[in-house]
């Protein structure tokens, strides 16, 4: 018995190592305008292995972001700000969004990034809840994986004097 929790109370130590390693993996950089952008969507343009190529007579290449806008605007007023050869597959089509995610070019990511309109531009991968310049959401998580850590070593001990009475 002492085996498995010694091994479950290594396991999540190992897990919470690796959540806050992730957390900090996501680097954002600022642009001129302000503007916050994910790092790896400059990698994905630098490596054209990993961008995606649409077969038309641009044969430009294209990275899928997420980005989000400082406040609801109209999609349709915001995308026709871009050529179409710029920006494609924009995801959101309602009258107001606060975020939509597209295709997008370099040039037309250069452009989003001096636009005054747009908070934040991430590289769409998954998980985007964290980004390395905000530390509230990192000291959340530290708090979230203490009080876990703390509630198992007080379960143990709680168990291991319930052992000790029972004797």
């Amino acid at each position: 018995m002492k085996n498995k929790e010694l091994f479950l109370i290594l396991s999540i130590f190992i897990f919470c190592i690796f959540l806050i390693s992730f957390v900090s993996s996501v680097e954002m950089l600022t642009s001129d305008a302000g503007i916050k952008y994910d790092q790896r969507i400059l990698d994905e343009f630098a490596n054209p292995n990993n961008t995606i190529i649409i077969n038309d007579s641009t044969n430009e290449s294209y990275v899928q972001v997420l980005i989000y806008f400082k406040e609801p605007l109209e999609v349709d007023n915001f995308v026709f700000t871009f050529s179409n050869e710029e920006i494609k597959d924009t995801s959101d089509n309602n009258l107001s969004s606060s975020r939509i995610t597209a295709r997008i070019t370099k040039k037309g990511f250069d452009k989003l990034i001096n636009d005054e309109r747009v908070d934040k531009v991430y590289y769409d991968f998954p998980f985007h809840g964290f980004e390395k310049n905000n530390s509230l959401n990192q000291i959340i998580l530290i708090v979230v994986i203490i009080v876990l850590i703390l509630s198992i070593l007080v379960f143990y001990i709680i168990k291991r004097l319930i052992k000790i009475k029972k004797r």
